[in-house]
């Protein structure tokens, strides 16, 4: 995002900046995809039982914490596929409206801050328990 703002902001087609920016925009892409097909395809989530068990308020911090994240991991993929199909509209690779590149920046932002708070306190916890459980042996 950073390089994009930079392209943005200096309104110049400096090549390096562009070169970058597009670079970056094919790593995030594999990055996003990767992702997304390991912790889909590895990681079951029984999206009925988690929803029950949260609207009857008898849900876990654990299970509450795994739907925040399947939650805001659908809204990240959602997002950065607009992000990415109207960023590279600018380049002319595919047609899709290039202001709504700018529009989404803030959901995206969001979804994705939200997303690796929600992952990093999952991996707190999980990672006490494993401390918990090799002290107490």
């Amino acid at each position: 995002m950073l390089t994009g703002y930079l392209q943005s902001i200096l309104l110049s087609s400096r090549l390096t900046i562009r070169t970058m920016h597009l670079i970056l925009e094919w790593v995030f892409i594999a990055l996003l995809c990767y992702h997304a097909l390991v912790n889909t395809a590895l990681k079951r989530f029984r999206w009925k039982r988690a929803l029950r068990q949260v609207l009857k308020r008898r849900a876990s911090a654990g299970l509450a914490l795994r739907l925040a994240l399947r939650i805001s991991s659908w809204t990240v993929l959602l997002a950065g596929l607009v992000v990415v199909l109207s960023g590279l509209s600018w380049y002319g690779i595919v047609t899709f409206p290039f202001n709504q590149h700018l529009r989404s920046d803030v959901p995206f932002v969001a979804a994705y801050v939200a997303h690796a708070a929600a992952g990093s306190v999952l991996r707190a916890r999980k990672a006490a328990q494993r401390m918990k459980h090799r002290t107490s042996k």
